[in-house]
């Protein structure tokens, strides 16, 4: 071995997506691309960079073969990550397996979108064996801040589904485990800390609902992402916390030290009976209590619809 790198990257858990498959396709002659079997991921939307790595043979070549493999965004061909893999006639009687592999960055991948891996073979059969497909959503390419942290969002749209991100500092003693439940203001509060404010949890209210995302799965880990929430300092470290869609508004018990904090994600839309143009506050509370909680007016999470 000559000149080698080994590349880390770390990347947020809810980001990823994996397809992988250990047995042998079925055999396969098409001389247009099709679909290898397995390698279909169907991620959301964003920008992503992918990696595909496999290995293929084609039994007794007797005149030489040419294999392609390449990478399909939503049945458009990426033309760049064509690879060609030649088994040449000099290996004729021989399985040879040979690898095949390429990385790409592609944008704009909808929603629906699909994310797949074909091939083809200008003549003979083809085998492929174990093969993988990762693909990473880059920051920025799916998800962006929609307000400065602290700052109300203004003129959000009903139905339009944002994800709420609140950090939370533990100040003091070990806080046992605790079930962070999001809650949700009356409209058109006075503040958000103002005594006369009532307060639903999201799964009761009629105005705001949790709703399914397609970037994270129910309970994943949330990350200490850059940029982010800014941390709260004095020797305090990061506790994995979760996000949250439907139909879950209240997270699994997590205990924190009095030394972690911790964040907390929740997909959340205002619905077609909230208010139009009031000012929303969403709070933390420990499956309904408030009581361990301290915040000030900007730390409430705030929004005004359109």
């Amino acid at each position: 071995m000559h000149e080698r790198t080994l590349v880390v990257h770390a990347i947020i858990p809810a980001d990823i997506s994996q397809a992988s498959a250990t047995a042998d396709t079925p055999g396969e002659t098409s001389a247009t691309d099709v679909l290898v079997p397995g390698m279909t991921l169907t991620p959301g939307a964003g920008d992503y960079l992918v990696w595909f790595s496999g290995s293929l043979d084609d039994l007794l070549p007797a005149t030489g073969e040419i294999m392609n493999v390449s990478l399909y965004v939503n049945g458009v061909q990426m033309a760049h990550t064509e690879r060609q893999i030649m088994n040449e006639q000099s290996l004729d009687d021989i399985a040879t397996t040979l690898p095949a592999m390429f990385q790409a960055f592609v944008t704009g991948v909808g929603a629906t979108d699909t994310i797949e891996v074909a091939w083809r073979t200008d003549t003979g059969t083809m085998t492929m064996h174990e093969r993988t497909l990762v693909v990473a959503r880059v920051a920025g390419g799916g998800a962006t801040w929609a307000a400065a942290e602290d700052t109300a969002l203004s003129g959000l749209a009903k139905s339009t589904t944002k994800r709420l991100r609140i950090e939370i500092s533990n100040a003091g003693d070990p806080s046992g485990s605790v079930a962070y439940r999001l809650q949700v203001s009356n409209p058109n509060p006075v503040s958000c800390a103002d005594a006369g404010t009532t307060w639903t949890r999201i799964d009761t209210s009629t105005h705001w609902d949790m709703v399914t995302s397609p970037h994270f799965a129910d309970g994943d880990p949330t990350s200490n992402i850059t940029p982010g929430l800014t941390d709260p300092g004095g020797g305090k470290t990061f506790f994995a916390g979760e996000l949250q869609e439907s139909p879950t508004d209240e997270t699994s018990g997590i205990a924190l030290s009095g030394t972690q904090f911790t964040e907390i994600e929740y997909a959340v839309q205002a619905t077609t009976s909230a208010t139009d143009g009031a000012v929303y506050c969403f709070r933390l509370t420990d499956a309904g209590s408030p009581a361990s909680f301290t915040y000030t007016e900007n730390e409430y999470g705030k929004v005004t619809l359109s």
